[in-house]
């Protein structure tokens, strides 16, 4: 028992109002301990000799009525004597008012008389101490007791308003202590959860499993739960797998058994998910028969109560968090669901931010990569450019030579020998360009089965007797807009590194697949903008990449091959492309784990048709007309007068776009055919034939150039119509593509420079 100190004063109570007497009195707040009488009991009057009633009057009928009314019980018990002799006094009841009766559900007939011990069997001792204490001493005590009344708390005060009667006060406060327990446990929980969200909130990519699995720890401590779990959901595999867990002690995890599972299995959890945003189920036999999976799932793994809440991303259902209650724990209550949701909502914003972070790093790697390609690019071109000239000079001459020297000639072995090394010098020009999607472009609308089932035999052959090439084509798949022949080099290349990565056999599947890009698409979002592309797969089950393999997988001349079993530009040559024709590559790989080589192109619409360029005829090549060649390059300009002199037409040499000028004046606009270099001092190919256009408004043109990037658009694309020989060329190239040029002025095409 605790008492207040006895120099202090309580404020006048009820009582004292009613002239029972200014007391001190004593408050106690749980059991008390048993009761040591400071004075002698008091001493009861003879049991023998009734007791004297206090009389009647006016003053007494209204205190009555008044104790009648009031809100809180009130009864009044008289000490009589006992023939217990352990307990030699007892109380009984004299007086006790409605809702005395209403508190306890029984009538005031069947109190009035009986004593206390009668009527609440659940008196204890103490109890009656504390009437004796009364009793004896005049104080008044307030105590607040669970025990009177099973599931009800009482605030009762004791007083001694006459000699051997004690009057009592009680109050249900059941309801304000719940609602203080309510308090104390919410406080309890938003301190909880502010240090769960607290942590959440300031988490990385790098520790983010580390703070959730302790934010579950936590939460499944506090509410004593037997297991608290995150599951994710896969939209596209429609599958559910568990992410994180927390066991209680003596619970079986269920996290190795809940992977890739059917999200049908747990259909209906997950529509309840998406219409009310949280699934409560206090008992599962209360489910209802389309639950029935559910039930068994409940039943087979021992959880006999649940709460789940939904987790979101962008608006959307990407998983739940479920906590489970077992036999012993106690259940959930309807108003713990708003607490459980706050907790899922700082799960669900610290999934999305890590998912930010990482899509904004990704970018960011992306950018600096295609920087850094960007910036070999340049420099790659800017090589091909002066080493195609040189190459152009290389073959155009050695053509020469051997066109003349006798085939049994000792020295013409020698001279091809240089001839086939310059073409694999060219070739390898043309990876460099392509590389820095400088290369020439002839697109037109392509269906890539088409182009695999046409090259199915080349292919196997180049993936070799020992690997297991499988094609599986999407008949639905849409064109696209690209080179024939570049993307045929794409496809080789693809294959041989697959087929590179199987060193003892394997498995190598092409395959392509319609896809579709949504504007919050988790996996492409990062790399294409929204819309449809065709998809073309390229997966072997070889040896895979580490990671530092990956990052530098595209770089030119990088390669894993052994020396001189590979110049490294085989992918370099693949990214290039696919980005020129403005699509995207990625790639998924891991030691041991095969790679897969994803691309994807986007649709492209119209009809199918041939190249943009016309493939010049074969001819003699040989002429009368007169073509005005300019080029800045000595050699080259003394290589294509050669051969263009040999072949009968009267050639004009300018090495500058002033003297090209200046023949032409000279020529007073004879000039049958223009052949101009695109890069040169003074002024550039394209705006000396616009010049001489202005004289000789009909005049064709034939650009050549080792760097194609101001006769090509941004994207590598030639404009219609416009005629382009790609340096290095051999000189019979030259001789047809003029030869075709001036047998088409007998039927001219639309003018591509004309306003």
């Amino acid at each position: 028992m605790v008492c207040n100190n006895n120099d202090e004063r309580l404020p006048m109570s009820f009582f004292q109002r009613l002239g029972f007497g200014r007391k001190k009195a004593a408050a106690v707040t749980s059991t008390p301990d048993v009761l040591r009488f400071a004075t002698p009991p008091p001493q009861l009057p003879n049991p023998e000799l009734p007791v004297t009633p206090a009389p009647e009057g006016p003053g007494r009928e209204k205190f009555r009525d008044f104790f009648e009314i009031m809100p809180s019980a009130f009864v009044i018990l008289d000490a009589v004597p006992s023939q217990d002799a352990v307990d030699p006094v007892d109380f009984v009841f004299s007086y006790v008012n409605p809702r005395f009766e209403s508190l306890i559900e029984r009538p005031r007939e069947a109190l009035i008389g009986h004593s206390l011990r009668e009527a609440n069997p659940y008196l204890q001792t103490f109890h009656t101490e504390l009437l004796m204490y009364v009793l004896s001493s005049w104080d008044s005590t307030l105590f607040v007791d669970e025990t009177l009344l099973p599931g009800r708390v009482l605030k009762i005060t004791m007083y001694r308003p006459a000699e051997n009667r004690i009057a009592c006060l009680l109050e249900d406060i059941t309801s304000v202590r719940e609602g203080e327990t309510a308090l104390r446990r919410r406080h309890e929980v938003e301190r909880k959860l502010a240090l769960i969200a607290t942590r959440l909130i300031s988490c990385t990519r790098d520790n983010l499993d580390e703070i959730v699995s302790d934010a579950l720890m936590q939460i499944g401590k506090f509410y004593r739960l037997m297991r608290c779990t995150i599951c994710r959901i896969d939209p596209d595999a429609q599958r559910i797998s568990m992410t994180h867990e927390w066991c209680a002690p003596g619970a079986v995890a269920l996290k190795p058994e809940l992977q890739e599972l059917p999200a049908e299995n747990f259909r209906w959890r997950i529509n309840q998910l998406l219409e009310f945003g949280e699934v409560w189920i206090p008992d599962p036999e209360g489910l209802p028969p389309e639950a029935a999976s559910e039930r068994e799932f409940l039943f087979n793994h021992g959880i006999h109560s649940l709460a789940t809440t939904a987790l979101y991303q962008d608006d959307h259902l990407s998983g739940f968090v479920c906590f489970h209650l077992g036999a012993g724990f106690s259940l959930f209550h309807p108003t713990d669901m708003p607490v459980l949701h706050a907790i899922t909502t700082t799960f669900s914003n610290a999934f999305w931010r890590v998912r930010m972070e990482n899509i904004l790093q990704t970018r960011q790697e992306q950018m600096l990569q295609s920087q850094k390609l960007e910036s070999i690019g340049r420099l790659a071109g800017g090589v091909a450019h002066d080493f195609n000239n040189m190459l152009s000079v290389i073959l155009g001459f050695s053509d020469l030579i051997l066109e003349r020297m006798p085939e049994e000639d000792p020295n013409r072995a020698d001279l091809l020998e240089i001839h086939k090394a310059a073409n694999r010098s060219k070739s390898l020009a043309g990876q460099l360009l392509a590389f820095a999607r400088k290369q020439a472009s002839e697109p037109r609308l392509l269906n890539l089965n088409k182009i695999i089932a046409d090259s199915s035999n080349l292919l196997r052959k180049l993936a070799g007797e020992a690997v297991q090439l499988r094609i599986v084509p999407d008949a639905s798949l849409c064109d696209v807009s690209m080179d024939a022949t570049q993307l045929n080099q794409v496809i080789m290349n693809l294959i041989v590194n697959a087929r590179d990565a199987l060193p003892s056999g394997g498995i190598i599947e092409l395959s392509t697949r319609q896809v579709v890009v949504g504007e919050s698409d988790p996996v492409f979002q990062a790399h294409l903008p929204p819309g449809e592309y065709a998809e073309l797969t390229v997966t072997d089950n070889g040896t895979g990449m580490p990671p530092e393999v990956l990052e530098h997988l595209f770089e030119p001349f990088f390669t894993t091959k052994k020396v001189g079993q590979g110049t490294g530009l085989g992918l370099s040559t693949v990214y290039g492309i696919v980005h020129q024709h403005q699509g995207e590559i990625l790639v998924r790989s891991a030691p041991g784990a095969g790679s897969s080589f994803s691309l994807y192109f986007p649709r492209a619409s119209g009809a199918r048709g041939t190249s943009t360029q016309s493939v010049p005829a074969l001819s003699s090549g040989h002429g009368h007309e007169v073509i005005l060649l300019v080029e800045d390059e000595p050699a080259l300009l003394k290589l294509g007068t050669s051969v263009l002199s040999r072949s009968g037409y009267r050639v004009l040499a300018a090495d500058s776009p002033t003297k090209a000028l200046s023949l032409a004046r000279q020529e007073e606009g004879l000039i049958d055919l223009l052949i101009t270099d695109v890069v040169m001092p003074e002024m550039n190919g394209r705006d000396l034939f616009g010049e001489l256009r202005k004289t000789q408004p009909r005049l064709p043109c034939l650009f050549m150039s080792g760097y194609t990037s101001d006769i090509i658009d941004r994207q590598g694309i030639l404009e219609s119509d416009i005629h382009f020989l790609q340096k290095p060329f051999r000189a019979s190239i030259l001789q047809q593509k003029v030869r075709a040029m001036l047998d088409e002025l007998a039927h001219p095409q639309d003018d591509p420079l004309s306003t």
